[in-house]
């Protein structure tokens, strides 16, 4: 497969970054965000081939939420802020020189990569062009991890995309959750509950509603639904407290997903299901009837979702979802464990088919 990228052009003056050929300077505020989400933003802005995020950089909440979109479940033990007020501002300038490249034993990014952070032509969603496993993103994902016996899968692909990466043996999954939630919050674009629209998913036969209340929720609360993970769709929340606990359930809901889904080698092959992960955005905003932000409507997202206008666009499939999360169940059942905990932790199922969150659930993660 030929995934080179296009030509990356960049152009720095006197500590503003801007699109060559766009003329917009990146707005300072951004280097406010969670720091993984800020150099990817600055990047994004400063690297992509010109005038394909011009739109999103003359509007910097759009170029924030088109970041938020990475979902990154236990990526973060320690505490996180609650806003992006309370992070501190640094410069552009430390994110290209001291990005993360993940444990020495794992899988991280290429020397020429490193100071990127990976290739902001996926939007960082897919590094096939610069990690030293490259090879194994091309391959079925369950012979490559037959081959690593014993090995976790995020640290073999850490890096692979934003939001793989291997943090550890032992996670506590309503830290892990907790964490997560925060991490998104600190963007600063969380302005509190069930202050969005309230919007309907016309999907599957089904009319599913949540409040809009920033960006991810669009993908978030209809990916546990579909995958049966809010609270009141069956799960024993009480094992979240018990990691083992959690993760065995884990591996019972992955077999159950293989079983009902029977993926093909030829459909788990990991730069594909990276590919579509922005693109799964596309069709939940499809289905919910919400048009694409200027900062996503790229060939690289518009042409991996179908989508083309609110009008003539695909939805999401049942399967799609389920791919997505089988995907962490091979890279094994520690960090499905995670997305699955993610999921239930911050939403419920309540009457009327309504996606509710935090204090309208039987359980929320301290501090939520």
């Amino acid at each position: 497969s030929n995934r080179q990228g296009p030509v990356l052009l960049r152009a720095a003056r006197g500590g503003e970054t801007s699109l060559r050929g766009c003329g917009t300077p990146l707005p300072g505020p951004l280097l406010a965000a969670s720091p993984m989400i800020a150099a990817g933003a600055l990047l994004l802005s400063a690297a992509l081939p010109a005038c394909w995020a011009e739109r999103a950089v003359e509007d910097e909440t759009s170029l924030l939420q088109t970041m938020q979109l990475v979902r990154t479940p236990a990526r973060r033990h320690g505490h996180l802020p609650s806003s992006a007020a309370d992070l501190p501002r640094v410069p552009a300038s430390y994110w290209l020189q001291h990005a993360a490249v993940g444990p020495e034993k794992c899988g991280h990014l290429t020397s020429e990569c490193a100071a990127t952070g990976g290739d902001p032509t996926t939007m960082f969603n897919n590094n096939y062009n610069c990690h030293t496993y490259k090879q194994d993103f091309l391959r079925p994902l369950p012979e490559v991890m037959r081959e690593h016996p014993g090995v976790d899968g995020f640290c073999h692909f850490n890096a692979s995309a934003l939001y793989i990466e291997y943090f550890g043996e032992h996670p506590s999954y309503v830290d892990t959750t907790a964490n997560s939630i925060a991490e998104l919050r600190s963007l600063g674009l969380y302005r509190g509950q069930n202050t969005g629209p309230l919007v309907t998913f016309h999907w599957e036969g089904q009319a599913v509603q949540t409040y809009f209340d920033v960006l991810h929720y669009i993908y978030d609360d209809l990916y546990g639904f579909s995958m049966g993970f809010l609270q009141g769709q069956g799960l024993n929340t009480s094992l979240m407290q018990n990691s083992a606990a959690w993760m065995e359930l884990s591996k019972k809901q992955c077999l159950q997903v293989q079983q009902t889904y029977q993926f093909r080698n030829d459909e788990l092959v990991l730069a594909d299901i990276l590919d579509m992960n922005l693109a799964i955005m596309a069709q939940c905003l499809c289905a919910a009837g919400v048009p694409l932000p200027a900062s996503l409507r790229i060939p690289y997202v518009t042409e991996h979702a179908g989508y083309r206008s609110p009008s003539d666009c695909k939805t999401v499939t049942m399967r799609e979802f389920a791919r997505h999360h089988y995907m962490k169940c091979l890279l094994g059942y520690k960090n499905s464990a995670a997305d699955m905990a993610y999921l239930h932790g911050r939403a419920c199922l309540l009457e009327g088919n309504r996606i509710g969150h935090f204090d309208e659930c039987p359980f929320s993660p301290p501090g939520f």
